[in-house]
């Protein structure tokens, strides 16, 4: 019989795809919003600011594979004890949370040469943004204590 933490795992894994398709971030110069609500989906696909298309950023597709893992590996783990499933819940959740670092890196790197342009943009993080996170590191702490449950 499995742990309360292992059965996390693929509640984890779906709150995390939900939270690909939910607002991201908005950003705004001054008083006029410059990209409104933009989820990961359509950062992903990119997006069109102020009649410009604005390049996509393909590597958050991967966050829609570390979610799958983690729901298919979290499913696994509901009622039987499975090193391989624990492995691969534990690397979804890696994935996740190193993707979900290396977009917020990259964002704020280039709002930081927008603002060296002379532009002042304000951002905010949205629900699915934060979401993504908290569920990418309860899916990892889960996936490291289904490692020690008995069958």
């Amino acid at each position: 019989m499995n742990t309360f933490m292992s059965k996390l795992i693929s509640p984890a894994g779906l709150v995390t795809l939900i939270c690909f398709f939910l607002p991201w971030i908005t950003v705004s110069c001054g008083n006029m919003p410059v990209i409104t609500n933009a989820s990961a989906m359509e950062l992903a696909q990119g997006i069109t600011v102020n009649g410009q298309s604005q390049e996509g950023d393909p590597l958050l597709y991967l966050l829609l594979v570390g979610a799958i893992i983690l729901l298919l590996a979290g499913m696994k783990l509901w009622n039987a004890r499975s090193a391989l499933a624990s492995t691969g819940a534990l690397l979804g959740s890696l994935l996740v949370v190193v993707i979900w670092f290396l977009f917020r890196k990259g964002l704020e790197e280039g709002l930081a040469q927008a603002a060296a342009q002379g532009m002042v943009l304000i951002h905010k993080w949205e629900i699915g943004f934060w979401g993504t996170l908290v569920s990418g590191l309860v899916g990892g702490i889960a996936a490291l204590f289904s490692f020690g449950e008995r069958e």
